[in-house]
């Protein structure tokens, strides 16, 4: 029987609030104790010994606090608990500290979430109008092969690049899995200006417009790496002049290479 009505006693409720202490915390505690505080501090509240008001809050923060079991290992993040100023074991404190850092943290996830369905949003707004341009490019201008592996729904995506390349920018390779990397050129060679001149004449009649640019390519778009500008001397690739244009069709890179007897 005993046991029985150990069984049925409730237990009480103690919940564990960690926090820091902000730089101005931590001056003014070497300041008043003349000892370097601790990374984390820990306090138990004990629900049946707070007022009601309170107690009501800090059952409302129950689900929400660490794990006990982290806080004893020393697992809980850091950046996951509130910042005070001031060394405390006032529940009042403490409890609007955890209140006030939960809230901040529900508006950050929210915020979070509202960008990432902009992203979201954006993202499939510039697909669509992206297969509705490559659509009226291929009707207008593309192969017959093109036109006809259009109409049939297939994925002609590379296939409508190649050839709409060729027509806007002849020469330029397109950097479809993004792997060119170029530094600033200075001194640019006369075929790369010349190059140069022609892109820039053939962007204006792009929209959006990208822009174009004599530059090293430290990165062809085939993976390969070459020296930084600034060491040309030694085995190995050297970097490559090239004529960039970037924000084509407003999301790729055309590269085209500069023959290396041109460059010195």
């Amino acid at each position: 029987m005993a046991e029985s009505a150990d069984l049925a006693r409730p237990a009480r409720i103690v919940l564990t609030l960690p926090y820091r202490l902000s730089p101005g915390g931590v001056e003014h505690y070497v300041a008043t104790t003349g000892m370097e505080p601790p990374l984390k501090f820990r306090v138990e509240l004990d629900l049946t010994k707070l007022p009601l008001d309170l107690r009501a809050r800090a059952a409302a923060l129950r689900s929400q606090l660490p794990p006990p079991s982290l806080e004893d290992l020393s697992l809980a993040p850091l950046s996951g608990i509130p910042y005070l100023d001031e060394a405390t074991n006032e529940p009042a404190v403490l409890i609007g500290a955890w209140e006030a850092h939960l809230e901040k943290k529900r508006k950050e996830r929210e915020a979070a979430a509202a960008a990432q369905r902009q992203r979201e949003a954006k993202a499939a707004e510039e697909s669509r109008m992206f297969k509705a341009q490559m659509s009226t490019w291929i009707t207008d201008h593309g192969s017959d092969a093109l036109r006809t592996a259009n109409l049939r729904g297939y994925n002609v995506v590379s296939s409508y690049l190649r050839e709409r390349v060729a027509i806007d920018f002849p020469g330029f390779v397109i950097d479809a899995q993004r792997k060119a990397k170029w530094e600033e050129r200075a001194n640019p060679s006369k075929a790369a200006l010349s190059f140069e001149t022609d892109a820039l004449d053939r962007a204006n009649r792009c929209v959006p417009r990208p822009t174009v640019r004599v530059v090293w390519l430290t990165r062809a778009i085939d993976g390969t790496d070459y020296k930084p500008f600034i060491r040309f001397a030694g085995n190995g690739p050297q970097p490559r002049e090239a004529v960039i244009v970037a924000g084509y069709l407003g999301r790729y890179v055309l590269v085209r290479d500069v023959a290396p007897d041109e460059v010195r």
